[in-house]
């Protein structure tokens, strides 16, 4: 059976929605499996330099 992956999309910048999404994906890595977070419009808004110092 061929790597496992895990595929996430972020709809939101609120970061009790978009904490979920980060600790699935890091989960999924730390089992060796690869993980794809997709953001839309307003998900990026957290991705942006220096965001998660506004949090």
């Amino acid at each position: 059976m061929g790597e496992q992956e895990l595929h996430i999309v972020l709809l939101s910048n609120d970061p009790e929605r978009a904490y979920p999404a980060f600790q699935l994906a890091m989960g999924a890595a730390a089992m060796g499996h690869r993980a794809r977070v997709y953001a839309t419009t307003a998900g990026l808004d957290l991705l942006r330099k220096g965001a998660a110092d506004k949090v």
